[in-house]
């Protein structure tokens, strides 16, 4: 059994049940421009996958998951004969994480290769942590039909992704913080940027900009904040940003575009958003606690 599920425009499941009672090998080339998840069930033997533009190598292991970035790759699939292979597999494309990932350091480094000249790159490849064994099983053997199954396949697509990412992202900062090393200077360094986003809060500087001011390369900056703030820079500037414009929401006499524009937003739509989503009310409702109040 071989069955393919188009979740969305950025997400597609394919569901394979099937033995093979000889060897198998296949040439594939894959067209994808975006993330694989690859999560093998309990009945799934060893296999290989070797990538033929940068020979990539990968086997495929009971219970374990694995996740790649890719773009446009051509490889030589392998299994093994007398092999029973049941995986589900998740094809993300990458505007969907540029979209729906947070802006922090892990997320720029897939944006990163989509960007590059690579074709396939391993993210992750570990034993499947219980509950997306629990859940890819759920979505493997669901007996739903019609919009009933397209509702249960959407929920719980989105709770394996946001399952996988989160340990994915913890996973890697783990990582990043204990193989780099941030020398004093580097630490002030990282607190004067801090301040300079502070101070420039209507047009903070880029990222490389940031960097260069304060003489630290942009990837011990990023590093830097995630280890003492545990934010991006980005997040650090939004959120002082998203603050000042409640202090002045609730004591000033400035409109809401006022607001937006001294904080640093060209629309006024993108200020109102951020702020909802970060207070969970929306300007104008702040704006109601002052003895007067404008509309914008």
């Amino acid at each position: 059994m071989i069955a393919e599920h188009k979740i969305n425009s950025h997400i597609t499941v394919h569901k394979v049940d099937e033995f093979f009672d000889k060897d198998f090998s296949n040439l594939r080339k894959s067209q994808i421009n975006g993330l694989i998840l690859y999560i093998n069930l309990e009945k799934d033997d060893e296999n290989e996958y070797i990538s033929l533009l940068n020979n990539y190598t990968i086997k495929t292991k009971k219970k374990h998951t694995i996740i790649d970035l890719i773009n446009e790759d051509e490889g030589i699939s392998k299994i093994k004969k007398n092999t029973y292979k049941q995986f589900l597999q998740l094809v993300i494309s990458k505007e969907f994480i540029e979209k729906n990932l947070p802006e922090n350091i892990h997320t720029e480094k897939y944006i990163d290769f989509f960007q590059s000249n690579k074709n396939i790159e391993n993210v992750s490849y570990q034993k499947t942590n219980q509950k997306t064994q629990l859940i890819a099983q759920e979505i493997f053997h669901n007996n739903y039909e019609g919009k009933l199954e397209k509702m249960f396949m959407e929920s719980k697509i989105l709770e394996l992704l946001y399952l996988e990412f989160t340990n994915l992202f913890e996973e890697d900062k783990s990582k990043i913080n204990k193989t780099i090393k941030l020398s004093a200077d580097d630490k002030d360094a990282i607190y004067k940027a801090k301040e300079i986003l502070m101070n420039n809060i209507s047009n903070p500087p880029s990222i490389k900009e940031l960097a260069r001011l304060v003489a630290i390369n942009d990837f011990k900056l990023k590093v830097g904040f995630n280890q003492f703030f545990n934010e991006t820079p980005y997040g650090v500037s939004l959120e002082y940003r998203l603050q000042e414009a409640k202090k002045l929401l609730e004591k000033s006499e400035l409109n809401i575009n006022e607001i937006s524009k001294k904080i640093g937003y060209k629309y006024t739509p993108s200020f109102s958003n951020a702020f909802t989503k970060r207070f969970g009310l929306r300007p104008k409702e702040i704006m109601k606690t002052r003895k007067y109040y404008y509309y914008c």
